[in-house]
């Protein structure tokens, strides 16, 4: 999906949610570029809280610390001790952030392969969109390509999926 697909003016509006950011610190300088993009959307959409940010060392980490997220999300996966404040409030959306470049050896299918198995068990779960962008790719030009200042950057595609999902979701809840 390229963003010249959507219209400006017809960005949907989303407002008094909370988003987070799950970015692999691997290729940090090109996810940034993804980064900064969907939260200058996320921000014309009307979005007017703080986004969180978590970095993980690497994609390998992320399924293990989006797992961690949405337990200790308010009212999700643990009992709330007396005088305890929950680490995350509730979470109306995830977007998640990462670089896997092919080497010459099988690592890259190996975490690409771990990877997509943990996330799509933890998405099938989840009460919380979860918009993926971590990007495999055979080189930097690919990278370059998907992360630049044009319509293809992915971090765009992020925004738009993101408020999409927190309006289907708040309307089918309504």
């Amino acid at each position: 999906m390229s963003i010249q697909t959507q219209n400006i003016d017809n960005l949907p509006q989303i407002s008094n949610t909370n988003i987070v950011i799950i970015q692999s610190e691997w290729h940090i300088e090109h996810s940034n570029r993804m980064l900064n993009s969907c939260s200058n959307l996320i921000q014309q959409m009307g979005h007017n809280n703080k986004i969180t940010n978590y970095i993980v060392p690497g994609c390998w980490e992320i399924p293990q610390f989006l797992s961690i997220l949405l337990n200790e999300a308010k009212g999700k996966g643990r009992k709330e001790e007396e005088g305890e404040k929950y680490k995350n409030e509730k979470i109306d959306a995830i977007i998640l952030f990462g670089i896997i470049i092919k080497g010459d050896t099988y690592h890259f299918d190996m975490i690409l392969n771990t990877l997509s198995q943990s996330l799509a068990k933890i998405i099938i779960k989840s009460r919380v969109p979860i918009i993926n962008e971590i990007l495999p790719v055979n080189d930097i030009s690919h990278v370059i390509e998907r992360c630049g200042d044009n319509d293809k950057n992915k971090g765009l595609e992020a925004a738009l999926a993101c408020a999409k999902m927190i309006n289907l979701i708040k309307d089918y809840r309504n």
